[in-house]
């Protein structure tokens, strides 16, 4: 299985559990059980630059297709950036 759907897989199943839909790269890496190093950032870097990852910051990803709108988002990226 592609590195790229192995993440779209994984995001949109925690998604459908309940997850508020931004993830970390630790979060996607521990998901994946993979390290977070320099060339796992690479890779989500080539997801960003091909469309199937949305980067919402530095260090946060979401899935395009489910932006999350739920009340709290803000607060949730400015927690995880503190």
């Amino acid at each position: 299985m592609s590195f790229a759907l192995r993440v779209i897989t994984t995001l949109n199943t925690a998604i459908k559990n309940g997850h508020i839909g931004i993830f970390c790269t630790h979060d996607i890496s521990l998901s994946l059980g993979e390290s977070a190093n320099e060339n796992f950032r690479k890779r989500l870097s080539k997801g960003v630059a091909a469309g199937w990852l949305l980067r919402l910051t530095r260090d946060m990803c979401s899935v395009p297709d489910n932006e999350p709108a739920e009340i709290g988002v803000l607060e949730y990226i400015a927690s995880k950036h503190h």
